[in-house]
């Protein structure tokens, strides 16, 4: 695996990781369709360019575009300007194209777009990808202090269509942060999904959210 495809998946991953609520520590298909950054649709992150819908289960809700856009600490204006993201993207940004909370303050889940999948192709099993970023997760989970108790690669099954996620277990302060992340390839780029629960494992719930567009 290249070394600039391992950056950049490693940038997608360690956002997802960093903006993950918490307040203590400040194979690729084509696509015949344009390049799209998604809309909310009724409590749901509709994106016909990955092919992709995630909602947000009992309890979470998404993110405006002026929240995501002070998220993203970006302007409003540039998140709602698919045009912008997109050459944000290709410049090799991660942009956060969508989040919705927990009622916990702290569960969530969100998503994120980055620039690799022409290279990803290449690969002949898409779980050397994940495998490539797991001591990545676990180094940015320690840097911001918490105890890593588990990492790891999994099967996964998303909608019925067999993947991999990352999944980890760890801890701050007394409390359990479980996180899982998935990953989808179109032409040239990565949409990240990443679920984020606190003190129970309800990643899995969240997963059954991402539904494929018929």
């Amino acid at each position: 695996m290249t070394h600039k495809l391992k950056k950049k998946i490693t940038g997608i991953l360690a956002v997802a990781v960093l903006i993950c609520g918490l307040p203590f520590t400040a194979f690729a298909k084509t696509n015949s369709k344009s390049f799209s950054k998604g809309e909310i649709k009724d409590n749901k992150y509709v994106n016909e360019y990955f092919g992709y819908s995630i909602g947000a289960p009992k309890g979470y809700s998404f993110y405006d575009d002026k929240d995501l856009a002070e998220f993203n600490e970006v302007t409003e204006a540039f998140i709602k300007d698919a045009d912008a993201v997109k050459k944000s993207i290709d410049a090799g940004e991660a942009v956060i194209l969508a989040y919705a909370e927990g009622s916990d303050g702290y569960s969530n889940v969100n998503v994120g777009v980055s620039q690799g999948g022409a290279e990803i192709e290449k690969l002949d099993d898409k779980k050397e990808v994940y495998e490539e970023y797991v001591d990545a997760i676990k180094e940015t989970l320690e840097s911001m202090g918490f105890t890593v108790e588990k990492t790891g690669v999994k099967d996964e099954k998303i909608d019925g269509e067999k993947t991999y996620s990352l999944w980890s277990k760890s801890s701050i302060k007394g409390i359990d942060l479980y996180q899982k992340q998935t990953m989808f390839f179109t032409d040239d780029y990565i949409m990240t999904v990443t679920a984020t629960t606190i003190g129970e494992d309800k990643t899995d719930d969240i997963f059954k959210e991402i539904k494929k567009l018929s």
